[in-house]
């Protein structure tokens, strides 16, 4: 419950986190006090307020209200270079830059290229700082603090108009948001105002029933604050040619349960962010999906609170991370995505896992899917993805055999786990079945060596000479490629022939147990075997010189 004094010096501000509306509110009240905290810090008169698990409360006079938006819209104007020159304004200065050109690289006519020049227009451009966030930064990379702003300025103040309450302050203007917002927080707690989505993710004029969206007139004032709170992502986009692109952001904005003990995590979640760069973005905020954004971030806040070894969980500190994925396109910032995610420990482990281990982006894209949206078994989707992918970027390529041989092993690992597991429990039952993804893997490798001792009488334990490995390598190569394409062209009972007519020609060796397992699944799940059968061969045409090394 909010109350106001009656004279309008000050302004008495009390939330709870239960009474919220969003986690955008709830982020904003987090992002309020850690303002306050880095304006004390600098400051010997300091604000007064109060913080509890459920929420907190604030005395303002119209002085401090206009402490905090000066710091919060805190911006420059520097002076920085583009390519091409702004319509209608005339640059402060014009300089050419010399564009390096590779060695020997020729022109389209053959001839050997010259160094190109370019031209750079200077123009005065506002910067906004990002308090707390810039501070927490090296001055000299600040380059969680870019990401930031150009999020800010794509994104939340998309629209050119939209930026005035930092506009105003870089050139030492009055900005006249302090007055409305005073007016604001001096009304009524049951006064209600427009709810735009420069301060509100999602927010629209009318939804589609024509219902008008509004807020709290004292609540709206939180808005202003969770940008600081948000983790912000940057999806990467992989093209078949394998050209990398980025497609927006993605904000990961937490949902609080317990507002000191958030706070307390939150702060050194900052601090333990790297700054290795991959390009001009931190490595640390490309993803592959929009939901990687929220099991990172919780991933991050555990590592933080298992560190300290205290009687506290994630779940303690926030319910779970609300996720928007948007673009600006043009003049309009859409919101392609936007979904939830709560803490999961388990899931959030096997996320981690799979980000350490697995090399090859299509792969390891397609376990995460797997893993984050399609709540499928690890290898499902594989038989579509090896069906369209090029072969030189799955069935050839070596980081795709290590996933997909590091993937059937760690099947095999987890089976032999649970039937360990079922072998020592209360009731003393005995597993039956066998570990399928091992068995498929066994049988490609009897079917290939078979197939070369008797159709080319090669046997690598006879090979000495390096000449002749290489030539076993590249026939098997070649008659896995073969059999690889014969199986992706098939499915149904096509696909069951020829696993038992070609495959299994040759004498497989299977425990009764294995025999039955793999005839029941076969038939029974036939989409199962034939996709673990592409990845068996997949992951069988690995690097000559790695698998030289090792023999």
């Amino acid at each position: 419950m909010t109350k106001t004094v009656a004279d309008k010096k000050r302004v008495e501000l009390s939330f709870s986190l239960a009474e919220l509306p969003s986690s955008q509110h709830r982020a904003g009240l987090a992002g309020l006090i850690m303002i306050l905290e880095y304006i004390n810090s600098r400051r010997s008169e300091k604000f007064q307020f109060s913080v509890s698990e459920l929420g907190a409360s604030f005395s303002l006079s119209k002085e401090d209200l206009k402490t905090i938006l000066d710091e919060v819209y805190a911006a420059s104007v520097e002076i920085q270079a583009r390519t091409s020159p702004f319509k209608g304004v005339e640059p402060v200065k014009v300089t050419e830059e010399v564009i390096a050109v590779e060695k020997d690289s020729k022109d389209a006519k053959g001839k050997k290229a010259k160094e190109k020049v370019r031209k750079l227009y200077h123009y005065p451009i506002v910067e906004p700082k990002g308090s707390f966030l810039y501070h927490r930064e090296d001055e000299e990379g600040a380059v969680w603090t870019k990401l930031w702003r150009d999020m800010v300025w794509q994104i939340l103040r998309g629209v050119p108009a939209t930026r005035k309450p930092f506009e105003d302050r870089a050139k030492g203007l009055e900005s006249s948001d302090l007055d409305s917002i005073w007016k604001q927080l001096s009304q009524s707690n049951d006064k209600s105002v427009e709810l735009p989505s420069t301060y509100f993710l999602g927010a629209q004029a009318f939804s589609a029933e024509r219902v008008p969206f509004r807020d709290n007139c004292q609540h709206q004032f939180l808005l202003h604050f969770w940008p600081f709170i948000c983790q912000i992502y940057v999806p990467v986009k992989l093209d078949r040619d394998g050209a990398i692109s980025h497609d927006g952001y993605v904000l990961a904005i937490p949902d609080i349960a317990n507002l000191p003990y958030f706070l307390d995590e939150y702060k050194k979640v900052l601090s333990s962010r790297s700054n290795k760069r991959v390009g001009y973005r931190p490595k640390d905020c490309l993803i592959e999906l929009p939901e990687e954004a929220a099991v990172d971030f919780l991933l991050r806040i555990e590592q933080m609170v298992g560190s300290e070894r205290i009687n506290r969980s994630t779940d303690d500190l926030i319910f779970g991370i609300d996720l928007f994925h948007t673009r600006k396109d043009g003049n309009n910032i859409r919101i392609l995505y936007s979904g939830r995610v709560e803490p999961n420990r388990q899931r959030d482990s096997q996320y981690e896992y799979i980000k350490k281990n697995f090399f090859n982006p299509l792969f390891r894209r397609q376990r995460l899917v797997n893993l984050l949206v399609a709540e499928q078994e690890w290898y499902g989707g594989f038989d579509k993805l090896l069906s369209i992918i090029p072969i030189k970027e799955g069935l050839c390529s070596p980081f795709f055999a290590h996933d997909a041989q590091k993937s059937l092993e760690d099947a095999e690992e987890e089976y032999h786990r649970r039937m360990k597991l079922m072998k020592h429990s209360v009731d003393g039952a005995q597993p039956a079945g066998a570990a399928l993804e091992a068995l498929v893997l066994k049988i490609i490798d009897s079917y290939l060596r078979q197939k070369l001792q008797s159709k080319y009488k090669l046997d690598l334990k006879s090979l000495q000479n390096p000449a002749d490995k290489r030539k076993y390598y590249d026939m098997r190569d070649s008659l896995a490629e073969s059999c690889f394409y014969s199986i992706r062209s098939r499915s149904g009972e096509d696909f069951i022939n020829f696993f038992a007519s070609n495959i299994c020609s040759v004498p497989q060796w299977m425990s009764p147990d294995e025999y039955s397992c793999l005839t029941k699944v076969l038939y029974e799940d036939t989409d199962k075997i034939r996709t673990l059968t592409m990845l068996a061969l997949s992951a069988r045409i690995k690097d000559k010189q790695e698998e030289q090394n090792n023999d």
